[in-house]
């Protein structure tokens, strides 16, 4: 059984769509989703899937009486269907999971930091990070983090068994991938491709720092350089008015091509995208994966990315560096923004150098392919079958 809140347009839910997909060839796989199975089309899972029906909470009360709603359901399903394990994703699903247990192995998916999450704050916060958090991690029978950094933040944080701690990274259906990246854009953003471009790529939210980097790009020597912002989110106001703050100019549909920022919205096939753009700047507070970071380098698209919890570095390099900025073979790693010029300054520096060296580009370019051709999802299935038999 494969327990998460929804099936959404995330980072995580595709990657639990992935998972259902290949556990297929050793299991009977059922899928059980809170509140709706919106999304399964996207995530071509064809699987059982099983609709809980409980809604999403907006108060406190309402929280408690739903959660209550799926305890008893979830434990009723486990009771009559006899599963032999239960994998969950996200924190709601793994609370359950663990909850409900039985004599059903419960596996949880560890996918980011804890401790430099941002959104865990105030009085409930800290008494997830401090009591439920723990809690979850002590009781599940294994939990399968998405990095070693993430591992060693449980284990050393929150004092659980190492052991039972497996690092299991995201993998891709290379081919795939590469086979969407060929389809073709309209001539209108074909051009707008025509300068070297900076591709920004995730939901408008704060923890994914987008406003830094618009910061950054109003110090850069901008000359044709360009910005393609790839998703939606609440940040999208912010952004726009530290765009006009700035002096810079932005569209939304290319009826100003001299712009030199194009919030694309929501992009269901953002690899196209990834394939004609010059570099990728991940730029969050926290990252597990990222997924579009491996995703850039499957497309051919060289990575700079912000040295933050705890994804990025650990992909990038074979030993985690000891000093920053720093060029690497498979991307360039810059410090964390702390909102004073003289990172931002530190970052435009790096960005147009490494946009006018196309050698060091080529170079990264074919490093990162090398490196990404090692995390096809056969590997990934047979790591999760080892979990899930041990």
């Amino acid at each position: 059984m494969l327990l998460i809140p929804n099936l959404g347009l995330g980072g995580a839910q595709r990657d639990f769509g992935k998972l259902a997909q290949v556990l297929q060839n050793d299991y009977e796989v059922h899928v059980a989703v809170f509140n709706t199975v919106e999304g399964v089309d996207i995530y071509g899972m064809s699987c059982k899937i099983i609709d809980l029906d409980v809604p999403h909470g907006e108060t406190i009360w309402k929280k408690l009486v739903y959660f209550k709603e799926r305890y008893k359901k979830i434990k009723r399903l486990k009771k009559r269907e006899k599963y032999d394990a239960c994998i969950s994703y996200m924190e709601g699903a793994n609370y359950l999971n663990v909850l409900t247990r039985g004599n059903i192995k419960a596996i949880i998916s560890a996918r980011g930091s804890i401790v430099h999450d941002s959104t865990i704050e105030g009085k409930i916060g800290l008494f997830r990070k401090r009591i439920l958090i723990p809690f979850l991690y002590k009781k599940a029978d294994a939990i399968v983090a998405l990095n070693n950094g993430i591992k060693r933040e449980i284990a050393d944080c929150f004092k659980v068994d190492p052991q039972k701690i497996k690092v299991i990274y995201n993998h891709y259906d290379v081919e795939k991938i590469q086979e969407k990246a060929l389809t073709t854009l309209s001539s209108e953003v074909n051009s707008y491709f025509s300068q070297p471009t900076i591709i920004l790529s995730g939901r408008l939210a704060p923890e994914k720092g987008f406003d830094h980097v618009m910061r950054v790009f109003s110090l850069m020597q901008k000359q044709d350089t360009r910005i393609v912002i790839l998703g939606e989110g609440p940040e999208r106001a912010k952004l726009e008015s530290i765009i006009e703050e700035k002096g810079l100019d932005f569209t939304i549909d290319l009826n100003k091509k001299e712009a030199q920022i194009f919030f694309s919205g929501y992009t269901e096939n953002v690899y196209p995208y990834l394939s004609k753009g010059t570099v990728l700047v991940i730029s969050s507070t926290s990252e597990g994966g990222p997924n579009v970071m491996l995703e850039a380098m499957i497309c051919g698209l060289p990575v700079v990315s912000v040295d933050c919890p705890y994804g990025p570095a650990e992909r990038m390099f074979e030993h985690l560096p000891k000093s920053l900025p720093i060029r690497g073979e498979r991307g360039v790693l810059l410090p964390q923004f702390d909102g004073s010029e003289e990172i931002y300054a530190l970052w435009a520096k790096y960005l147009d150098d490494v946009l006018k060296d196309k050698d060091y580009l080529r170079s990264v370019t074919e490093n990162a392919k090398k490196y990404i051709a090692s995390f096809d999802l056969s590997a990934m299935r047979k790591k999760w079958v080892e979990v899930i038999e041990g």
